[in-house]
């Protein structure tokens, strides 16, 4: 029945107007699906990594994680995106946790991002696994939002 789910997300860009605009085409898409819709906000991977141990410590679940690719690392204990992704998939092998989708999203260095997505990481498989499971293009329209739901939450 339409209404009965929650998508649980976790959106990560530096860039507040990214952030609004991903939250806007989101509220509207899921609407148009029927979902309930539940958006955590980070704009640091430091901030992102933190949220994620407290929101799965608790019991909670991200169905999907956007995770900007060029997240800045100044400051004091900054962590970028492939940094905060590793910590994350650290923690799920670690704590037995499902792996969550990650999906990165780029304004511009989109064969980089592509390079990063095929790089694997140790999760205890024989050939590992690849850090992302997808890369996007921004701006991240209604559209696109839709594929990536379409593909990753069934």
């Amino acid at each position: 029945m339409a209404g009965e789910r929650t998508i649980n997300m976790l959106i990560v860009d530096y860039e507040k107007d990214n952030v609004d605009l991903i939250r806007k085409n989101l509220k509207r898409l899921i609407a148009d699906l029927g979902y309930n819709l539940f958006i955590s906000e980070c704009f640091d991977g430091k901030d992102a990594l933190e949220t994620y141990k407290k929101h799965v410590d608790s019991g909670g679940k991200y169905d999907l994680i956007l995770m900007d690719y060029n997240m800045p690392t100044n400051g004091v204990n900054a962590m970028n995106s492939m940094d905060t992704t590793l910590a994350m998939r650290k923690y799920q092998r670690e704590n037995n946790f499902d792996k969550t989708k990650v999906i990165m999203q780029t304004a511009s260095d989109y064969d980089d991002a592509q390079k990063f997505r095929e790089k694997k990481y140790d999760d205890g498989t024989p050939n590992g696994t690849p850090l992302f499971d997808a890369v996007i293009r921004k701006p991240i329209t209604k559209e696109k939002l839709k594929v990536v739901l379409d593909t990753y939450l069934n």
